[in-house]
């Protein structure tokens, strides 16, 4: 598949390193996806997928032309986008206009618009995505399949079995699933996709600590069982900053606000940011936007610094801080 040199995959350069049980593990998972009844060939169409995907991030682009329009002009970028379209059974002339043209449909007419370089980046990396995402979902699928169908718990466990479930005859089982929420994301580089991962580990804490520790404690009052009260961190704060509530917009509701109007990608993040700052922050308000907070009749404060915000010493036209569960993690 033209994998062999993993150092060169752009999807694996930044957080993939080499190990002494890379060959191991890849038995190992051989053997899992035969324990849920894929055979030899559906294994074979998973790593093609894989490969693809792998392929699809060397796909580079460089801006042709006065308008900075995107192109695949480097050979080594044409041969990811020849592999990555063969591995996944796509039409490469059909994959390359995709990623580097737009169509709109105004007033019933189709009209054709260019990207840039960051517009074709982001679609290669939105199919990559959803590629690998389908993927991980039908993966699921046939994992509750067989953990739904299994005849026994050995059967399912064992881990050199080569003998793939008969569903018609298995018999119904119950199981007990393990939710780990403390998954938690923070590198040197933080964007999007922590701040979602972060926001639903919130979610999901939040969901424990009202089940575990409020719901149960009230049923003991309910019931004068004699206990000691015990004391949690409510994370309640954090949820309303990225979500919004209590009548104050939240850290997603700013996004849509400041990618919402016309601007580059630059000036639109510096808004969403400053923003940010000046609802959370506790910055001074602009003259512009105490004039416009009186016209609209909007009492809320917005130099009120919120606990679980913070903003960095340096960068901070760029930069914001969340205080989460788990701890801070700067975006």
């Amino acid at each position: 598949m033209g994998l062999e040199n993993s150092d060169a995959l752009h999807y694996l350069s930044r957080r993939f390193a080499r190990s002494k049980r890379d060959e191991m593990g890849l038995v190992e998972t051989k053997d899992c996806l035969t324990n849920i009844g894929l055979g030899e060939e559906e294994q074979k169409v998973i790593f093609q997928i894989v490969g693809g995907v792998l392929h699809l991030g060397n796909v580079t682009f460089t801006a042709a032309g006065e308008s900075d329009v995107a192109a695949i002009t480097d050979d080594e970028a044409k041969k990811s986008l020849a592999a990555a379209c063969k591995l996944l059974g796509l039409d490469e002339i059909a994959v390359s206009e995709a990623i580097l043209k737009k169509i709109l449909t105004v007033g019933g007419k189709s009209i054709t618009q260019e990207q840039n370089v960051a517009q074709a980046n982001d679609k290669r990396d939105t199919l990559a995505k959803m590629v690998y995402s389908s993927l991980f979902l039908w993966l699921v699928s046939n994992v509750n399949e067989t953990i739904h169908h299994a005849h026994s718990v050995e059967e399912l466990l064992s881990p050199s079995s080569t003998k793939s479930f008969n569903f018609e005859d298995s018999v119904e089982t119950k199981s007990i699933g393990v939710l780990d929420i403390y998954g938690f994301e923070q590198f040197d580089v933080n964007g999007f996709e922590q701040l979602l991962i972060n926001y639903a580990n919130e979610k999901l804490q939040r969901h424990f600590n009202k089940h575990l520790f409020e719901v149960e404690q009230e049923l003991y009052a309910n019931e004068g069982v004699d206990w000691t009260y015990i004391t949690f961190n409510d994370n309640r704060p954090c949820l309303e900053l990225i979500e919004g509530g209590s009548g104050s917009v939240g850290i997603l509701g700013a996004l849509d606000d400041a990618w919402g109007g016309m601007g580059s990608e630059s000036e639109k993040n510096i808004k969403f940011v400053s923003y940010l700052h000046q609802l959370f922050g506790g910055l001074q308000e602009t003259s512009a936007s105490v004039m416009k907070k009186k016209k609209t009749g909007d009492k809320s404060d917005s130099t009120r610094r919120h606990e679980y915000f913070r903003m960095p010493k340096f960068t901070n036209d760029k930069d914001f801080i969340v205080i989460h569960y788990a701890g801070e993690v700067s975006a």
